[in-house]
């Protein structure tokens, strides 16, 4: 365990897992602060995910992936406010010994690229658009891992009438690896393709938080050998304000 922080009321080191845990207790509070507050809350969430594999980089990969989490924030800065108004943070897995941890921006009901006419022929989904920040590493051996930056259009369907609805999510979208290789998995390339499809409920009726449970396939369609890609079980928790 690295520790980040010192515990002001009882004088002791803070871990990363319990400083995790303490910033998105505060997060469903959200609503009440500005939008410059969020922003700054996402970032500070993004360092904290990041601390550990950041301080394992080599000098070119910390570079590289200080631009990738600038260009994050300043999507968020560009973004008319009325569309970004969702975190998420989430841990994943895969039986091919790997795991994980990611962080994502959520602008809902964002601009439409199809006719109207073509969503309502399947089902007229809400439109979402998300950017995450995704690390993963080998559970065999921990100094090995991949860091993600990932964008993707998000479709969302309302499954039931509940005063707590189920929702279906689905995605197609693109992502850039920092590595190439993981758990055995070959993955020839950064660039990556990120297919995705999920369940989640909106567990509070008043705040409109949501949990969800995902499968992620990452691949990069052939377009070099070998292509073995990346499977994973994504469970998420989203707070929107």
């Amino acid at each position: 365990m690295i520790f980040i922080a010192v515990d002001s009321k009882a004088n002791k080191p803070v871990g990363f897992l319990e400083l995790f845990n303490r910033s998105f207790h505060e997060l469903e509070h959200l609503h009440t602060y500005t939008n410059v507050c969020r922003i700054e809350a996402f970032l500070v969430l993004a360092v904290i995910v990041c601390y550990e594999e950041f301080n394992l980089m080599s000098k070119t990969r910390k570079i590289l992936y200080s631009l990738l989490l600038l260009a994050v924030f300043a999507s968020t800065m560009i973004l008319p406010k009325s569309y970004a108004d969702e975190l998420h943070a989430a841990v994943s897995y895969s039986a091919s010994d790997i795991d994980g941890l990611r962080l994502g921006y959520r602008w809902t009901d964002a601009w439409q690229p199809l006719p109207a006419s073509w969503l309502a022929a399947i089902g007229s989904p809400r439109v979402h658009y998300e950017a995450a920040i995704n690390s993963w590493k080998n559970t065999q051996e921990s100094s090995e891992r991949i860091n993600a930056l990932t964008f993707s259009p998000v479709l969302q369907w309302r499954l039931t009438d509940w005063k707590q609805p189920l929702y279906l999510e689905a995605g197609i979208g693109v992502s850039l690896f920092d590595e190439q290789q993981l758990a055995g998995r070959e993955l020839s390339i950064s660039f990556q393709f990120e297919d995705r499809i999920g369940l989640s409920w909106e567990y509070n009726q008043e705040s409109k938080a949501r949990v969800s449970l995902g499968y992620s396939h990452y691949s990069q369609a052939d377009l070099a050998k070998p292509n073995d890609g990346l499977d994973l079980w994504v469970f998420s928790w989203h707070v929107p304000f």
